[in-house]
């Protein structure tokens, strides 16, 4: 059986998708929080094993379709006799990739993977997305990460022609769109960079995911960080603004500047409360902002600016209303997997509760706690 080249990382909403490597690792690689492909040199396929991957993996989804039974079921008989009759481990990765997206993903949506697949030139893409949409006509969803400065380096009519090729989703790790926080981080474009590349998305008409990380400008930019992110993001008014809470990776440079001095890393609640003066901000808006990764704390911030901006910003206040015990054990809980709201405390077992209350009892200082805190919520990156 043909196989194909996939990474590692996607966006969380591109779990059940088909994920297709176009580049390897990323081309700036010098973020100051970032270690996904620290010590991995960047690289574009050629385009031609890229074609062929794309065909790869639309022979599997045509033995995958011809299990489907009249009832419209797969007959799970006969797929785990094929995937249990493949002779390597990366068969068997591709088959369940696939078959992942069609039963589980609606054969939706395909992510062109790695972190900036956008450098590539345009004909060499247009290429590639065309196959796509020869191959899996079905999808609704053809989706990639893009650097804002590789996004400023096409122009209006390229990224049309590539929504028309079918290329119509755009994830871009912006972060934040205070400048100064952008050097703090390194990341290697500026604000007025940004704000062009998110106007030229809108005017090519493509869906725009914008990410956003409080917390990452410190304690000393937490409060710019949230006003200004907010300002530029609302003239761009992206469809979606993802929320992907900064947390330190041991090793990262930031964790060294913390250690050092020269960066002062956010408490949990800090964060919390720059995320909310960035969602109050950002009224006018109707962007969907969105919490969907592990590594925020409250996963239910969502939900339009424009009809839900006060529930949200309710439902932050009742988080920060909670006494400083029941905080701490919600904040523990949902760093060791436990909860998803400090409203299901109730759900925890007996020795849950007893390992929390534990590990509370054991901190003496608020500087410990975070550095508790940070421990395990580290390790969700």
């Amino acid at each position: 059986m043909n196989t194909f080249e996939s990474g590692v990382y996607r966006p969380p909403m591109h779990s059940f998708s088909l994920l297709l490597r176009v580049t390897e690792n990323c081309p700036w690689n010098k973020c100051n929080f970032c270690m996904l492909y620290r010590g991995c040199q960047f690289k574009t396929r050629p385009v031609e094993d890229v074609l062929k991957d794309i065909d790869s993996m639309a022979e599997i989804k045509e033995r995958i379709l011809s299990h489907v039974l009249p009832n419209g079921e797969f007959d799970t008989v006969s797929l785990n006799k094929e995937y249990f009759s493949l002779k390597t481990d990366k068969e068997r990765e591709c088959y369940a990739m696939v078959f992942n997206w069609a039963a589980n993903g609606n054969m939706e949506a395909i992510f062109l993977q790695d972190g900036n697949t956008m450098v590539l030139q345009t004909e060499k893409l247009i290429k590639i997305v065309e196959r796509i949409t020869q191959k899996f006509p079905e999808l609704k969803i053809i989706a990639s990460y893009g650097r804002a400065d590789s996004i400023c380096r096409k122009s209006v009519e390229e990224l049309k022609e590539l929504k028309d090729a079918g290329l119509n989703m755009i994830h871009s790790g912006f972060e934040t769109c205070c400048g100064e926080t952008l050097k703090v981080i390194n990341k290697g474009f500026s604000v007025q960079q940004e704000l062009e590349a998110g106007l030229k998305l809108k005017e090519a008409q493509m869906t725009i995911n914008l990410f956003y990380m409080p917390g990452n400008g410190g304690i000393d930019l937490s409060d710019k960080n949230a006003f200004e992110t907010a300002k530029v993001m609302k003239q761009i008014n992206p469809e979606f603004i993802r929320i992907r809470t900064f947390m330190m990776k041991e090793g990262s440079p930031l964790y060294e500047m913390n250690n050092a001095g020269t960066f002062r890393n956010c408490t949990e609640d800090g964060k919390v409360r720059e995320l909310r003066s960035f969602i109050d901000n950002l009224e006018g808006s109707t962007s969907y902002v969105i919490s969907d990764h592990i590594i925020n704390l409250l996963p239910y911030v969502e939900g339009y600016i424009d009809k839900s901006r006060e529930d949200i910003l309710n439902y932050m206040d009742e988080y920060f209303a909670l006494p400083v015990y029941e905080k701490k054990r919600f904040q523990l809980a949902r760093r060791l997997y436990y909860l998803d709201s400090w409203k299901n405390i109730d759900y925890l077992t007996q020795s849950q509760l007893n390992n929390i209350d534990f590990m509370i009892k054991s901190v003496n200082n608020d500087y410990a706690w975070e550095k508790l805190i940070l421990s395990y919520a580290s390790k969700m990156i």
